[in-house]
């Protein structure tokens, strides 16, 4: 998945090249992108290049209207854009992303490991420095979750109204991880990670959840 900022766009607007994107578009309109395909013949090297030129014709267009006239959907926008030269101008139908998405911030991992290093030091990979350590923690937390077979979200227990809990644990695990997520104050589908740590599985107690079975994505 790519991401794109326009300094044109009249508001900042995050658009995202999801995978799969690229070879709806190609397959639809090939004659629009057989140039930017650079010759490749594999499927792969084809949406990479596709997906190059999109964003940096989105980066570079000095003519760039966006709006909701015309679209299909209550969630859409329409991207118009061109360069100055242009005869013909690119419409790229743009869809709002509903999906909670999960961040962690820079110095999160810092504060994890500072608290709770005991549950964590095997993720650093043997650092000493905190740049790696923190890098690491990093890639073993966003690898944990989305490897997960198991996750529960919840508000119970919770100290913020703004908070979500997140438990994760894989079917043999003895312990499972409890995230603490807040509420991004500027985007408003984001929770940002404040902590983590381990607890001992208590068959015994019941949420009022249940697990949940992710495929990871």
């Amino acid at each position: 998945m790519s991401s794109v900022f326009s300094p044109l766009c009249p508001s900042p607007i995050k658009i995202r090249i999801r995978e799969g994107t690229i070879r709806h578009i190609f397959k639809g309109h090939r004659k629009d992108f057989q140039h930017a395909t650079g010759g490749a013949n594999n499927w792969n090297t084809v949406q990479r290049n596709v997906a190059n030129y999109l964003k940096s014709m989105i980066l570079n267009s000095t003519h760039l209207f966006i709006t909701d006239k015309l679209t299909t959907r209550t969630d859409a926008l329409l991207m118009y854009l061109r360069r100055p030269g242009d005869v013909m101008f690119h419409r790229i139908p743009i869809a709002q992303d509903h999906v909670e998405k999960i961040c962690i911030r820079d110095g999160t991992p810092r504060h994890i490991f500072k608290k709770h290093w005991k549950d964590f030091q095997h993720a650093t990979g043997g650092a000493k420095d905190w740049n790696m350590i923190e890098k690491n923690v990093s890639s073993y937390l966003k690898e944990m979750i989305l490897s997960s077979t198991q996750l529960l979200f919840t508000d119970e227990l919770v100290t913020r109204e703004d908070e979500l809990l997140l438990y994760v644990r894989q079917p043999r695990d003895k312990m499972y991880h409890r995230i603490t997520l807040a509420q991004d104050e500027a985007e408003e589908h984001v929770y940002n990670v404040s902590t983590a740590y381990k607890l001992w599985i208590n068959e015994g107690v019941q949420f009022a959840g249940k697990w949940k079975h992710f495929e990871s994505q």
